[in-house]
């Protein structure tokens, strides 16, 4: 069995942890290998969402897990910035508790409060679809469903952190 470590500081909820060595990977809705060649095209640089099946909590909806891994703003290039992914660093972050980000995602302040931490907004616990949004109110996180997203080392997007960077914005 091995163990994932979330780039973004933050530690794998045990149910998310991936058994390489036993075969019990699964992908959304456990495709044929007709689709997981689908969605691996459809997804392109962002990854396949991988999980251990089996070790998911009963309130993880199986059929609401995202096909892609990482979230769609780890292929915009900000123009603050010379880097080519910018949400493997993020920078910490004061300005307000919730709102709507780039790429029209929603994002939160998560850990301690006054840290500056944040993370982006995914559905069904932070195993779903990237939370949309057009504006910040859009983002006050009232859905019990909502969390921070989760998605192993592909994910550098995912987890509650902050060091450098980018903002949110």
């Amino acid at each position: 069995m091995s163990t994932l470590e979330f780039d973004v500081g933050m530690s794998p909820e045990p149910w998310f942890i991936p058994y390489q060595a036993s075969g019990l990977l699964a992908t959304p809705a456990a495709v044929s290998l007709s689709n997981a060649a689908r969605i691996k095209a459809e997804c392109g640089p962002l990854g396949v969402m991988t999980y251990n099946e089996t070790a998911l909590p009963d309130f993880i909806d199986r059929n609401a897990i995202r096909k892609c891994v990482d979230h769609p703003s780890s292929t915009l290039q900000v123009e603050s910035s010379s880097q080519k992914n910018p949400l493997q660093k993020r920078v910490c972050y004061y300005d307000k508790p919730y709102g709507c980000g780039r790429g029209n995602r929603c994002f939160q302040q998560c850990g301690v409060s006054g840290s500056g931490q944040w993370c982006w907004l995914a559905a069904n616990h932070g195993m779903g679809d990237w939370v949309g949004c057009s504006l910040d109110e859009q983002c006050n996180s009232v859905n019990t469903d909502w969390g921070c997203g989760v998605g192993g080392q592909d994910c550098k997007a995912c987890g509650c952190s902050c060091s450098g960077g980018d903002p949110p914005e």
